[in-house]
């Protein structure tokens, strides 16, 4: 039988013991290996190998993107390590030299740093006074992006 035999049957895989070199164990070794030499055939262990289990395929969900949808977790957004992480992006040489070259000025990275001072604001607050916090954030940050300008004025220009 060899690695892929289909057989349902598993015996248990004998390994060989590893020798003694002391020079006691040397004078049982000798007459232990007369005994089995002694024989015509030595017994070879058979590996075989359990069948696979079925594989059952799952039905995964379709991950729908919704960009107004929040995530379960309301301090998802607000991890202090992911905040960190983008104020170092931001302000790091190489982006400010794309920015310098591109534009003629430096990142203005307030907005980041903002974040990352509410970040570790809301990590002192108890969880209700947090989610208040929160939701006031949002709010403001929904006012501020309404006011700003966007493709709508421009269709109602169009039409």
């Amino acid at each position: 039988m060899g690695w892929f035999s289909k057989s349902s049957s598993t015996t248990p895989v004998e390994h060989p013991k590893q020798e003694d070199t002391t020079p006691a164990a040397a004078t049982t070794t000798a007459a232990t290996t007369s005994t089995t030499t002694a024989a015509a055939e030595e017994p070879v262990a058979e590996v075989k190998v359990a069948p696979a289990a079925p594989i059952v395929t799952a039905h995964l969900p379709v991950m729908e993107f919704d960009e107004y949808k929040q995530p379960d977790d309301i301090y998802a957004r607000f991890q202090v390590s992911d905040a960190m992480n983008e104020l170092a992006a931001c302000s790091s040489l190489g982006s400010n030299i794309r920015n310098y070259y591109r534009y003629g000025t430096f990142k203005d990275c307030a907005a980041r740093y903002d974040h990352l001072k509410f970040c570790l604001s809301i990590k002192t607050k108890s969880s209700q006074v947090a989610q208040v916090m929160i939701q006031k954030r949002d709010a403001d940050s929904r006012a501020q992006k309404k006011s700003q300008p966007n493709s709508e004025d421009v269709w109602s220009l169009r039409s």
